[in-house]
């Protein structure tokens, strides 16, 4: 689908996105309702985002990118874990989900993998390939895999 048209197509078919939403091509949505409800209904994102190239969202449950987000390219976003028919599935690793939420300001960098459950404090930061699996307070910097707390910002550093 071309670029322009994602937003507006994603807001067609129950997702909420605000103004000045800049979506890049391509971008996977997965597990989208296979009910008679709208089929993005799980996916928001406020006004004045960026989401690059590659993007992998995962919609079995909530997406939630408040304003002024930006996401780099090749990031996933996955709100659940099954492990299919596997003899894992009953005792050791029964299928589970949680909302994501990316809060106000927060920057996401290229290859970020962003486990199901997360919350990404406001003015929050990602570094490229992290692994985030717990929560990133407000005015954090996370690096690495797993993602841990590289430093915390000031808020006199934001313009």
């Amino acid at each position: 689908m071309p670029t322009q048209l994602i937003a507006s197509t994603l807001r067609r078919y129950g997702a909420s996105i605000g103004q000045y939403v800049r979506f890049k091509a391509p971008v996977t949505i997965h597990n989208a309702a296979l009910k008679p409800t709208p089929f993005y209904h799980n996916l928001t994102v406020g006004c004045d985002c960026f989401l690059g190239r590659e993007l992998f969202l995962d919609i079995q449950d909530k997406i939630i990118i408040e304003d002024q987000v930006t996401i780099s390219h090749q990031v996933a976003i996955l709100t659940h874990t099954d492990v299919g028919a596997s003899p894992l599935k009953e005792n050791i690793f029964p299928p589970s989900q949680a909302p994501v939420m990316i809060r106000r300001g927060a920057y996401i960098g290229a290859g970020v993998m962003i486990l199901p459950g997360v919350e990404i404090g406001e003015c929050a930061v990602v570094g490229a390939g992290a692994v985030v699996s717990k929560n990133v307070p407000a005015l954090t910097i996370v690096t690495g895999v797993p993602a841990k707390i590289l430093r915390r910002l000031d808020k006199g550093e934001l313009t």
